[in-house]
């Protein structure tokens, strides 16, 4: 049938493949993705870069994914809403490629291995941030320097950050909200 007009798709098993995304790069009026699948890599990323008018993505536990990826993610510009999966390949060069993303308004990262701080000095570049998961990493108080700069943020996921300390929480007071 004629999916054209699709606006919404989530897809999960082994059936979601790198091949499965050149298919879904063509549903040009697609706003939502969801895909959880141990087979879709960095080439199925790449396929997925040309969804212009994509507003959310969320990446679902066991993709293989390395930062040639986040550069795919990062020319989705009207990104509002990013899910990404732990990964033991991005680092804070790959992350920084979310910069683009100036639109974001929920971002959502968990066990990132290669991680550090260094990594979420582009949140600064995301005004709109209104929902923030950063959890299972090996983060200290240093990120929440980043996070004290985020003027809209409402939400505020830290779990499992075992490094932030009671001095690294005050910084958030002078968050507005």
């Amino acid at each position: 049938s004629d999916l054209t007009n699709l606006r919404h798709l989530d897809l999960q098993g082994p059936g979601v493949t790198d091949g499965l995304c050149e298919t879904i790069s063509n549903l040009e009026e697609l706003r939502s993705l969801t895909l959880s699948s141990e087979t879709i890599t960095d080439t199925g990323m790449q396929r997925l870069a040309s969804l212009r008018s994509l507003e959310s993505l969320y990446l679902g536990e066991g993709a293989k994914l390395t930062d040639t990826s986040l550069g795919a993610i990062s020319t989705m510009t009207r990104l509002r809403r990013l899910g990404l999966p732990s990964s033991n390949h991005l680092s804070d060069a790959g992350l920084d490629k979310l910069s683009n993303l100036a639109e974001m308004e929920n971002l959502s990262v968990s066990s990132l291995k290669q991680a550090t701080w260094r990594s979420f000095a582009f949140l600064h570049r995301m005004p709109h941030l209104t929902d923030l998961s950063l959890s299972y990493m090996p983060l200290g108080d240093h990120v929440l320097d980043y996070v004290a700069q985020l003027p809209r943020l409402k939400t505020l996921d830290l779990m499992e950050l075992t490094a932030i300390t009671d001095k690294g929480l005050q910084q958030l007071h002078s968050l507005p909200n």
